[in-house]
């Protein structure tokens, strides 16, 4: 009896009640995201005032002195520096023009007065801009796409395509991003639709001159068999699904871009 009586408080310990989402949120875990993401960051880091108040374990956590800045108003330090904002409230996405932006997303939380779990957080990391080495592909309305990777150590069936986007102008309208992972048949394993940057960028809020960071997920079928052959990438309008048009040395219209797996 004592022995089952152990197998089981172990069993429902390190395999049940740790694993759910609801103890995490209890113990919270995001603070050590969070204060991870602010230890590790180079440059300046400007903590929303609004993740730190009454946070006593983000002070404790953090290796180096918080700098907390009121999130509706402008930054206006030079890069490199990052921003660790709470994405549920407004903010002022006026960002450097001359900067290379990568937005990353902090995980769930859920407090006492929360009915479901949100966005504990999100970081923003403000950097020069580098030279890219391919040529740009131009859409219309100078949106271009600088450069297109695979970010290829994540699980089977699944593949994060991450690309760099610019602008030459602004952009009036809030396009949306399609990625579709296509087989060698020319069926779609998977796609992934939305705005740049998890949707905290969307590209009216793009200035010329900024290099904006955009991934996206690409989750197969489990069991799915069929063989990847390439990614396409495009832009279209959310009213009626119209892609924009991109530019070909030949003068051709196409509307995507094809990037290969291998």
């Amino acid at each position: 009896a004592l022995t089952w009586s152990a197998v089981h408080t172990v069993h429902d310990y390190f395999d049940v009640y740790v694993k759910r989402d609801a103890v995490s949120y209890w113990l919270e875990s995001h603070n050590t995201a969070l204060a991870k993401e602010l230890n590790a960051a180079t440059g300046a880091v400007f903590v929303d005032e609004r993740l730190t108040a009454d946070n006593a374990a983000l002070d404790f956590l953090s290796a180096r002195p918080i700098t907390r800045f009121d999130p509706t108003t402008a930054i206006t330090t030079a890069p490199p520096f990052t921003l660790l904002l709470d994405p549920n409230h407004p903010w002022n996405r006026t960002l450097p023009s001359a900067a290379r932006i990568d937005v990353r997303e902090g995980p769930l939380a859920q407090g006492d007065l929360d009915r479901q779990p949100r966005r504990a957080y999100i970081a923003i990391e403000v950097t020069s801009t580098h030279n890219v080495e391919s040529q740009p592909i131009t859409f219309e309305g100078g949106i271009r796409l600088l450069r297109a990777r695979m970010i290829t150590d994540t699980a089977p069936g699944m593949l994060h395509v991450e690309l760099l986007w610019d602008t030459t102008r602004t952009i009036p309208a809030d396009y949306a991003v399609f990625v579709h992972w296509i087989a060698q048949d020319g069926s779609l394993i998977a796609q992934h639709d939305g705005s740049p940057a998890y949707g905290y960028l969307p590209m009216p809020t793009w200035i010329a001159g900024q290099q904006i960071i955009d991934v996206h997920e690409l989750v197969a079928r489990q069991g799915d068999a069929r063989t990847p052959a390439h990614i396409a990438v495009g832009i279209y309008q959310r009213e009626d699904g119209r892609r924009l048009q991109r530019s070909n040395p030949d003068g051709a219209a196409t509307d995507y871009v094809i990037i290969p797996t291998r």
